[in-house]
């Protein structure tokens, strides 16, 4: 869309990407809130199309089973480990909304990659070093705190003070070294040929320089200063952690040739890919059981309680993830009692959400409005002036992440 725009708007292509590179590597807080807003601005007054719709994401919780289930903060968090088992029977079965609408496939659930690797699923499963919270803010995952110092050559440097007591599932202990070995396969090679080149669909794999261990300090320098390197780590993939154990040749690994990446792909001229060797996380479920594979699909997926999760087991010991041939296969299935919890969108029907918002049997709830899609600017004065109002409040309710802070900051909303 940007091409439509002529080498004096400044949503030129070019233009446009030095401003937002510009605001990207401004640490005064103040400043960088100006020039967001003046960017914002400009896209709102030229565009057709802007991304102000949002939608929320329902669950349906049958009352007899499941208690005290919250949506999460983004589409695909569907956060069980919360949630409570009603009675001794501490099995429940749940089907889920996922990239494909009904659920198909887990996929790899492998923590460096993509499709068909599903978001939820990987969300149980793995954790990074930062997590996503309520309005943006980002907040401590597999570390508790962090600091940045702009150094006098224009580089960045952050410290990551990393959780202490945290195993994975099978067993492995995580610490500094262990992040170090993901940093060092996930970000593997060059930018020209690496696999850094391959993930460079967000900003942090351009700037991100060296990292290291000082102690079990994680240590982590970019070529600039980049302010939302906090919030890019909170993504749950490709910088969440895998066990030692997991990696194609152990703790040892070989970054370039027994890469992370799917065995037999072509993601980098300058590594190979191995795969993993196991589906190992540090995150609240493990995975016990599938029926099938990434290829063929899954009928079945059982995930277990994480016994030792650093934030405490969850209630729910088995989670059976069913798949189901159609949206009103999931609701007679809801409605019959062998269904226990439908999470995310995608897998019923609106018209039988809005049903079960009126059956006593089920708690219906949707998570915060979220912007998944874009909606015509309104022609009139009065509804672009409403919707220019918005905006102003959307830029001054969530502020940016200062550049040095040893608390987890707040992040600019996404």
């Amino acid at each position: 869309m940007l091409q439509s725009f002529g080498s004096s708007s400044p949503l030129y292509p070019s233009t446009f990407a030095a401003s937002v590179a510009d605001v990207l590597a401004e640490t005064d807080e103040e400043t960088r809130q100006d020039k967001w807003t003046a960017i914002l601005t400009d896209v709102h007054d030229a565009v057709i199309y802007l991304p102000l719709w949002g939608k929320r994401i329902p669950s349906v919780t049958a009352k007899a089973a499941i208690e005290g289930y919250a949506p999460g903060y983004q589409q695909f968090d569907y956060p069980m480990q919360d949630a409570r088992a009603v009675g001794a029977d501490k099995n429940v079965t749940v089907t889920v909304g996922a990239q494909t609408g009904l659920f198909e496939t887990v996929g790899r659930l492998d923590p460096h990659t993509y499709r068909p690797n599903e978001f939820f699923a990987n969300y149980w499963v793995y954790e990074g070093l930062t997590s996503y919270g309520a309005n943006g803010a980002v907040e401590p995952g597999l570390a508790t705190s962090w600091t940045s110092t702009v150094n006098g050559d224009g580089t960045e440097t952050w410290r990551f003070v990393l959780r202490t007591g945290v195993t994975f599932h099978d067993g492995a202990t995580f610490d500094c070294s262990v992040a170090k070995l993901n940093f060092d396969h996930f970000w593997a090679g060059s930018m020209s040929g690496g696999l850094r080149a391959y993930h460079n669909w967000y900003g942090l794999p351009t700037v991100a320089d060296s990292w290291s261990c000082d102690g079990e300090v994680f240590e982590l320098t970019t070529t600039a200063a980049y302010y939302p390197l906090l919030q890019e780590l909170s993504f749950i993939r490709p910088t969440a952690m895998l066990s030692p154990n997991a990696f194609v040749g152990g703790a040892s690994s070989d970054p370039l040739t027994q890469n992370t990446c799917p065995s037999g792909s072509s993601w980098s001229s300058e590594v190979t890919c191995a795969g993993i060797a196991a589906v190992a996380g540090t995150g609240p479920f493990a995975l016990a059981y599938r029926s099938g594979n990434a290829t063929a699909g899954d009928d079945l997926v059982i995930f277990k309680g994480f016994a030792d999760y650093w934030g405490g087991a969850p209630d729910v010991e088995f989670m059976h993830v069913v798949k189901y041939a159609t949206a009103s296969d999931v609701y007679d299935a809801l409605d019959d009692g062998s269904l226990d919890a439908v999470l995310g969108a995608g897998a019923l029907d609106p018209a039988d959400i809005k049903t079960l918002q009126y059956d006593s049997r089920f708690d219906v709830l949707h998570g915060p409005e979220m912007m998944t899609s874009p909606r015509r600017r309104p022609s009139s004065t009065r509804a672009l002036g409403r919707r220019r109002a918005f905006l102003a409040r959307r830029v001054e309710a969530a502020p940016p992440a200062p550049a040095s802070t040893d608390v987890a900051p707040q992040a600019p909303s996404s």
